[in-house]
């Protein structure tokens, strides 16, 4: 979803449309978690760092950390050719 997709379903939010949200839900959610690994992995900081700087429990940074090394495990397993595979 490029910017003015995105800038035309918060408009259509902003105008009451509950189909507009339900699309942007998933985009922030995303977008949400995106942010809690760039901290853990590009800036160093741990889970309760974490949650102090995004205003939000420890549960939930380590549940999305703990999502998005499953989901990195389960890309890089099927696409990786056969040698290439973690053990």
């Amino acid at each position: 979803m490029d910017s003015g997709q995105f800038t035309t379903l918060l408009a259509k939010w902003s105008r009451g449309d509950k189909s507009a949200l339900k699309a942007l839900i998933p985009i922030v959610y995303a977008e949400f978690k995106a942010q809690i690994i760039e901290l853990k992995y590009f800036g160093g900081l741990n889970g309760e760092e974490i949650a102090e700087v995004l205003n939000v429990s420890l549960s939930t940074v380590t549940r999305d950390i703990r999502m998005a090394e499953a989901w990195l495990q389960r890309y890089l397993t099927r696409n990786a050719t056969p040698d290439e595979k973690p053990k």
